[in-house]
């Protein structure tokens, strides 16, 4: 066996089905292995950044760890903006990539762990031929622990030494939950049970964990009302007490009762800026913070009470103790709650600005909500757009939502919902972008026609840098000079091999429906908004 014979095995070896990269000297022969050998897919991307985008979509959609691979040099340097991404999303990723020939001044050659660290990610090395298979499983081990993309470096002159060996390392799995210590799940219970107006928060650590019917179960025995973060956004859809997300794009029905609050028990949850709306929410309550990582606890601010735990497992032992103690469920009903929960209507909650040839964009959200089938996935983009659909469309299952926001840069919608449609391909993926964003990653629509995923791309088309438009009309200065001119989009979708429609009204997206209902491979759909028109009142 050969190294790259190695590493093709141990990929398959730890559970890996499907590879995304852009092939090259440095991974054409454990690519071909991959896929002619161990049975796997590889999905070639067209750029390298959208390499670590679909494998973190994948590692996020699957809770699984995404496998990305480009080859030296420039192509690393390529990828450097998805790398921090992935890292700053916190995704399980390896990237295998490896060294440049041992020659002197190759020009491709770049410090692949100087790469790595600068992005905040990990690095391991296969070292020798008899190494290649352990060193390769170390990258799996790291990024399934330390949940952030470990660069894994098979420098090109190893890939045909001899192993020596055709033993391979075993599997990497997590630990199993554990019991939390009863004291402090005493103290939890006694926070709860004091509490008069407590909340359940669940976080994406509470969706991978499988968390739901359990802490549905714990609020109802407290008579507590459930929300979630972002990433868990929908996990407790069509609950009587569900507010819904907690943070700055919380309902005004959500974020009155989240702002007085006494006891907040959150369950894989950051409880970061967003959450809290920059602590305005949450600040008169105190918090029981569940999570797995001990890492994360009390990382955005201070808990009155820490458990290191699963998000079900130590759920489990807050009802299982409310039982054996005999405490009856809360007789606290929250009809109120309730009631005011049930007649939120999104609709009422802007002014439609729609023009005669515009369609405002919280409208069409509104609209899209509807019209969609109802199992889907939601991918976002960065931008002025991203929050709307946030607030106003939504979806069955919170493993198929993602935003690719974590580093702030537009551009990366598309490329995300590739990899989330390669791993949800039974529904859907919705992908909100800007006109920006969605020509700095409109390459990848190519692969989505490739690989015949059911993609829509909606764009959030104002002819402008739309949050540039706000902020130099916020400095007085004339919006004009961010406005731009791009070709027309449907047709530009349709030269890929996608279908393109254009948007301008609510009729336009209602005859849609169809088309969605019975996608045949990658729409998108031209959304036409003004830049002027506001997206708050």
């Amino acid at each position: 066996m050969q190294v790259h014979d190695a590493v093709a095995r141990t990929l398959s070896e730890q559970g890996v089905d499907t590879l995304f990269g852009l092939m090259g000297d440095a991974n054409m022969l454990y690519i071909t292995d991959f896929v002619s050998q161990q049975g796997g897919r590889f999905v070639p991307v067209v750029d390298e950044r959208s390499s670590l985008l679909m494998a973190a979509a994948y590692a996020s959609a699957r809770n699984c760890v995404g496998v990305a691979t480009v080859t030296h040099g420039p192509a690393l340097t390529h990828a450097m903006t998805g790398l921090v991404e992935a890292t700053r999303g916190n995704q399980p990723v390896v990237l295998v990539t490896g060294d440049t020939p041992g020659v002197a001044s190759h020009i491709q050659y770049i410090d692949v762990r100087a790469v790595a660290a600068l992005a905040g990610a990990g690095y391991e090395r296969v070292w020798s031929g008899a190494s290649a298979a352990p060193d390769a499983a170390r990258a799996f081990r790291r990024a399934l622990t330390e949940r952030r993309p470990i660069v894994l470096d098979v420098p090109f002159d190893l890939l045909e030494d001899e192993c020596g060996s055709d033993e391979l390392a075993a599997r990497v799995e997590l630990a199993g939950p554990h019991d939390a210590d009863e004291e402090s799940i005493d103290a939890a219970l006694g926070l709860a049970l004091s509490a008069s107006r407590p909340v359940v928060l669940a976080g994406r650590g509470a969706v991978h964990g499988g968390a739901r019917d359990t802490l549905v179960e714990l609020a109802e025995h407290l008579g507590a009302p459930l929300a979630t973060t972002l990433l868990a956004r929908d996990l407790f859809r069509g609950h009587r007490l569900d507010l819904g997300v907690s943070g700055t794009v919380s309902t005004g029905v959500a974020s009155g009762y989240l702002a007085t609050a006494d006891c907040v028990l959150a369950f894989g949850a950051s409880l970061n800026q967003w959450t809290t709306d920059r602590g305005h929410l949450l600040q008169n309550a105190r918090v029981v913070h569940v999570d797995r990582d001990a890492a994360r606890l009390n990382a955005h601010r201070p808990a009155e009470i820490s458990i290191v735990g699963d998000a079900r497992a130590v759920a489990a032992q807050l009802l299982d103790h409310l039982k054996a103690a005999e405490v009856e469920p809360s007789s606290r009903s929250n009809d109120t709650l309730a009631r005011e929960l049930a007649e939120w209507a999104p609709e009422r909650s802007f002014t439609d600005r729609s023009g005669t040839d515009t369609i405002d964009l919280r409208t069409a959200m509104v609209t899209l909500d509807r019209v969609l089938p109802r199992e889907r996935n939601l991918v976002t983009d960065a931008g002025r757009s991203m929050t709307t659909p946030w607030k106003f469309v939504h979806g069955d299952d919170p493993r198929g939502f993602m935003h690719s926001v974590n580093f702030g840069s537009i551009g990366l919608g598309v490329g995300t919902a590739v990899g989330m449609a390669v791993a949800r391909p039974d529904r859907p993926t919705v992908a909100v972008v800007g006109d920006g964003g969605f020509m700095q990653g409109v390459v990848e629509l190519s692969t989505a026609v490739r690989e015949r995923l059911p993609l829509i791309v909606v764009v959030a088309n104002d002819g402008a840098y739309g949050a540039e438009w706000v902020k130099l009309a916020e400095y007085g200065l004339n919006p004009e000079g961010s406005r731009t001119q791009w070709p027309h989009l449907a047709g530009l979708a349709e030269a890929f091999g996608a279908r393109g429609y254009t948007a301008r009204t609510v009729q336009d997206l209602e005859k849609l429906e169809d088309v969605f209902a019975d996608l045949q491979g990658p729409v998108l759909v031209d959304l036409v908004i003004d830049p002027a028109a506001s997206l708050s009142d």
